[in-house]
């Protein structure tokens, strides 16, 4: 049970998450690169944003409604691609799914979701998707996948240019992290019980023509998540992107590199 009684904020559920989780898990998902500089730079970027508010205003009824993309969504706000969340629920992505289409905001599914696109699709059909791709073992394979979000109902396609190797990560290699038994990896041509093993599959040899060869396969809006300064947002912009993540993957791949706000 708890020593904090019921969490009320982010910081109380990571604290209930490390009594409860094995260990090994809540180091994989807590866990940055390396030194993890990157990961504290995030935190404290975040916290040196401030509200100036303006009074008076007249917000009996505040909304923080806008559109994305086309898609009406309640709140600027969603849920990024995170793999493998069988790790800590039974019904992994589905149950993320179900919990965005009540908030009506936008999920983007992983490519290393434990749960395939289509049980997501199935589980929250009404929740706006996106669908987050790794180019991995080859360009057809991903076509393929791209074909199943656009059947699946996706409504786009967010392509990740931030891993070209997964980063070093030195407590899941102190905790030599494999995926239990139960945590299967469906968009994965092979198994993959590590992430070593998903590491070599990556192409590490994105370009710029990997952005417009996807574009031209698809009538879905491309994202590219991952960027972090202007001159690549706009090279992004020129070889049909329509629009970007500025992302640098949760400070869990380039230690060192710049906060994201």
């Amino acid at each position: 049970m708890s020593s904090i009684g019921k969490p009320v904020c982010v910081r109380e559920y990571e604290s209930l998450a490390q009594q409860v989780l094995p260990r090994p898990i809540f180091n994989f998902i807590r866990g940055g690169a390396e030194e993890q500089s990157t990961v504290g730079d995030n935190e404290n970027a975040f916290k040196r944003y401030r509200f100036l508010p303006r009074m008076l205003c007249g917000v009996s009824k505040p909304s923080l409604e806008t559109v994305v993309l086309g898609q009406r969504v309640s709140m600027p706000i969603g849920v990024a691609p995170m793999g493998m969340q069988k790790l800590v629920d039974p019904d992994g992505e589905m149950a993320t799914a179900r919990a965005v289409q009540s908030m009506d905001t936008i999920m983007v599914v992983s490519t290393v979701s434990s749960c395939s696109m289509e049980e997501v699709a199935a589980a929250a059909p009404r929740a706006i998707k996106w669908f987050q791709l790794y180019i991995l073992d080859n360009q057809e394979y991903s076509r393929q996948l791209v074909q199943r979000a656009e059947k699946s109902g996706f409504q786009a396609i967010v392509l990740t240019a931030d891993a070209p190797r997964i980063g070093k990560r030195w407590d899941t290699q102190r905790d030599s992290f494999v995926l239990p038994a139960h945590v299967k990896l469906p968009h994965l041509t092979q198994g993959a019980d590590s992430l070593g093993n998903i590491s070599d599959r990556m192409v590490p040899a994105l370009t710029w023509s990997t952005v417009a060869w996807l574009c031209s396969i698809t009538k879905l809006p491309v994202l590219v998540k991952g960027i972090l300064t202007a001159e690549d947002a706009v090279l992004a912009a020129r070889h049909g992107a329509a629009g970007v993540f500025v992302s640098n993957h949760g400070g869990r791949q380039l230690d060192s590199a710049i906060a994201s706000v």
